[in-house]
C-alpha cells in the first residue's frame, strides 16, 4: 500500500494529537533501522504493541504486521508509520534541530521515504506472485520430517502426462489414417474391372484353354482367373446374366443371384469369394486353387445343361 499524501496528513494529525504521550517513537524508529531482518523488525513492533498509550490507528497497523503470515506491505506500513511519528516528534540533539537541511537529508536517506510500491515492484503482480508462493509453501514438507525422495517433481509428471496423451492421440490418428487409406485401396481394388481395356476378347473355350496352358507353366493365379471368366461367359451364353468386362466379380454375382433363369442348385458365391481372395488379395494356394475352380466350372456347365434340358 503506497504511502499517499492523505495518509501522511492523517498520520501527522494523529501524531500531533498524541504529542504528549509517553511513547518514544524515535527510539523505536532507530531500533527498526538497525533491525536487519523482517523477523527482527517484527520483534520491535511486537514490543511496541504492548505500549498502553497507542491510538486505534496505530494499533490496527501493528496488528496487521504481527499476523501469523503478514505481507511485506503490512510490515513496511508499520515501519513507515513509526518513522513518520518519530520525525514529527523532532530530533533528539540540538545540532540536528538547528540544522533543518541535515534533518531533511536524514529523512531522505531512510528507505521508507521512497515509494516502495514503485521502486521495489510492490504492485498487484508481486502480491499475486507472493500469494501463489504461499499456496505452494503450504504443501511443502515440514522441517525435520522424513520425506521419501521423488524421482520427478510434480510439474515434470504433469508435463510427461501431457506428452503421453499427445503421443496416444497421434498414434490413434495414424492408425485411423492407415486403415482409411487401406480401405480406400481395397475399394479401388474391388471396383477394378474384370478385364483390362486393351485385353483381347475371348470365348469361353478360349479362356478355358488359356487356363490349362497357364496352369502347365505354374502360373496358377492367372489360370484361376481364366476359369472364372470361362464360368461367367457360360452363364452369359445360357442367358442367366450378361457378362460385362467393365464390372467386378461381385457385380456379376448380384446379377447372377437375381436372375430368374439361374438354376436353383447353382451357388456361385463360393467361387466368387475364392476368386476375390486369389486374384485381388494375392493369396493363392497353387495347384489346389486351380483344381477347385476346375470343379466349379464343371458344376456350372452341368447345372446349365440340366436347366436347358
Amino acid at each position: 500500500m503506497r504511502f499517499s499524501r492523505y495518509g501522511a496528513l492523517l498520520t501527522a494529525c494523529v501524531a500531533l494529537a498524541c504529542w504528549a504521550c509517553a511513547v518514544d517513537f524515535r527510539s523505536y524508529a532507530d531500533r527498526l533501522d538497525r533491525a536487519e531482518t523482517p523477523e527482527a523488525k517484527r520483534r520491535v513492533l511486537r514490543e511496541m504493541s504492548l505500549e498502553e498509550e497507542l491510538d486505534s490507528r496505530l494499533v490496527g497497523i501493528l496488528q496487521a504486521a504481527l499476523e501469523d503470515e503478514p505481507s511485506v506491505e503490512s510490515v513496511q506500513d508499520a515501519e513507515r508509520e513509526v518513522w513518520a511519528r518519530a520525525v514529527l516528534a523532532g530530533p533528539r540533539d540540538a545540532t540536528v534541530r538547528a540544522n533543518p537541511s541535515q534533518s531533511a537529508a536524514r529523512i531522505k536517506q531512510n528507505p521508507l521515504y521512497r515509494d516502495v510500491g514503485i521502486e521495489e515492484g510492490s504492485n498487484w503482480m508481486q502480491r499475486a506472485i507472493e500469494r501463489l508462493a504461499k499456496l505452494f509453501q503450504r504443501g511443502a514438507p515440514e522441517p525435520g520430517r522424513a520425506q521419501l525422495p521423488e524421482t520427478l517433481p510434480r510439474t515434470d509428471w504433469f508435463v510427461m502426462l501431457v506428452w503421453v496423451l499427445l503421443g496416444l492421440a497421434f498414434a490413434a490418428f495414424l492408425a485411423f489414417a492407415i486403415r482409411h487409406f487401406a480401405w480406400q485401396r481395397g475399394l479401388k481394388r474391388r471396383s477394378k474391372a474384370m478385364m483390362e481395356e486393351d485385353e483381347p476378347e475371348r470365348t469361353g473355350d478360349e479362356w478355358l484353354a488359356l487356363g490349362k496352358e497357364l496352369a502347365g507353366e505354374g502360373r496358377f493365379r492367372e489360370a484361376v482367373r481364366c476359369l472364372f471368366l470361362a464360368c461367367l461367359l457360360r452363364l452369359d451364353e445360357a442367358g442367366v446374366a450378361r457378362f460385362d468386362r467393365g464390372q467386378t466379380n461381385w457385380e456379376h454375382l448380384v446379377r447372377i443371384e437375381a436372375s430368374p433363369r439361374r438354376p436353383k442348385e447353382l451357388d456361385f458365391r463360393a467361387p466368387t469369394t475364392a476368386f476375390d481372395r486369389i486374384w485381388y488379395g494375392f493369396k493363392d494356394h497353387g495347384r489346389q486353387d486351380y483344381d477347385d475352380f476346375e470343379d466349379w466350372y464343371t458344376a456350372v456347365t452341368a447345372a446349365l445343361s440340366r436347366e436347358a434340358a
